[in-house]
């Protein structure tokens, strides 16, 4: 569907069975949401603070907080009123909220993985994992008795959960985590042995791919390169290879090579704004001009040619949409504001534009 994963009528379900807990439970017990995302964090915070039949004490968090603000989450609620705290999985193992006796957990994340067939990393979101869910499961019950409510079937847990969460091995390129393995000192000049050693260790044809990778990108090489910055290349390792200066500024960023190439690039050429909103554009799930029906799609070709604007680029066209998006946002005010999410979606689905979408890019 249009919203993913937490379609509109989980969603419905969701905060009816919050209003439920929230009458029937005593109000000393605090209740700990974990959302998938920051847009329906807004969403629900905007629309308990509007319809919730008695006091609530609401908060939110997410990682776009600095620490003072997610610091108020652990102060204790005005009296005869409820604490209720809606979180990403921030909550699951960064931050520990001390006096959680319900915890409702939709059981959805969003994860950077690797696709394969297209070569790009993408933000997508998906099931967590059984051990996930455990963990989120644990953030009540430490000092006294606790609930916890998982808004899913028995089955669907069952049979769709994977047991544990993948090995990031799994779930970025090769070539980044090969390059950050060679400039380890430790294990650089034996990185190939290190994965051959791993639990899920990968096939001696996908490291040698990796590698020719990293040398077509000038990331490595057999003799020292001076490219972009001052940073001594590194010593050849097993293989004749050297980290390039390149590869070392590359290995700085949390990117995928192309989209870091992309970036890096772009401080050079005086234009780290524009190429740093294309590559979170590619490595966003889904582009941001989308129909939520059918019956969008003449509005959407339409609202396509208006963003593109003469380019031939669907890259371009999706920057200048989240652009569009960018600017509407900060005249709302600070985000992460509650109040903005319905204006946001208002002016979206105006545009034609995926909200989920420009918020994973706002993220990225």
């Amino acid at each position: 569907s249009a919203d993913g994963m937490l379609p509109e009528a989980r969603q419905a379900f969701g905060l009816e069975w919050l209003l439920y807990l929230h009458a029937r439970r005593p109000v000393e017990q605090a209740i700990l949401v974990f959302l998938p995302g920051l847009l329906h964090i807004l969403e629900y915070h905007n629309f308990l603070a509007q319809h919730a039949p008695a006091p609530l004490d609401l908060h939110i968090l997410h990682s776009e907080q600095n620490t003072r603000e997610q610091a108020r989450v652990m102060a204790p609620p005005p009296d005869g009123a409820r604490k209720l705290v809606l979180s990403t999985n921030i909550a699951e193992s960064s931050i520990t909220v001390p006096d959680v006796d319900v915890v409702v957990d939709f059981c959805i994340c969003k994860e950077m993985d690797w696709l394969r067939d297209l070569n790009l990393e993408s933000l997508d979101e998906e099931w967590c994992s059984k051990d996930s869910a455990t963990q989120r499961r644990g953030r009540t019950g430490r000092v006294r008795d606790g609930t916890v409510y998982r808004m899913v079937t028995e089955s669907l847990f069952h049979s769709k959960f994977r047991p544990s969460r993948r090995p990031e091995m799994c779930r970025q390129p090769l070539a980044t985590q090969l390059l950050s393995a060679k400039q380890i000192p430790a294990i650089g000049h034996a990185c190939h042995s290190v994965f051959e050693g791993a639990l899920d260790p990968p096939t001696a044809e996908t490291l040698a791919q990796a590698r020719t990778m990293l040398l077509d990108l000038g990331f490595l090489s057999p003799a020292p390169d001076s490219v972009c910055c001052q940073l001594p290349p590194t010593a050849p390792d097993v293989d004749g290879d050297a980290v390039t200066h390149r590869g070392q500024v590359l290995g700085l960023l949390p990117l995928d090579l192309r989209s870091g190439m992309l970036v890096l690039y772009g401080c050079m050429f005086d234009c780290p704004l524009l190429c740093a909103c294309a590559a979170a554009v590619i490595a966003a799930a889904h582009f941001p001009v989308m129909g939520r029906t059918l019956w969008d799609g003449v509005r959407e070709g339409q609202a396509r040619w208006r963003y593109a604007d003469g380019w031939e680029s669907d890259v371009l066209t999706g920057v200048a949409a989240y652009v569009d998006f960018a600017e509407r946002k900060g005249q709302m005010g600070p985000p992460g504001l509650p109040q903005t999410a319905q204006a946001l979606r208002g002016h979206c689905e105006g545009r034609v534009l995926s909200v989920d979408a420009c918020m994973d890019i706002d993220q990225l």
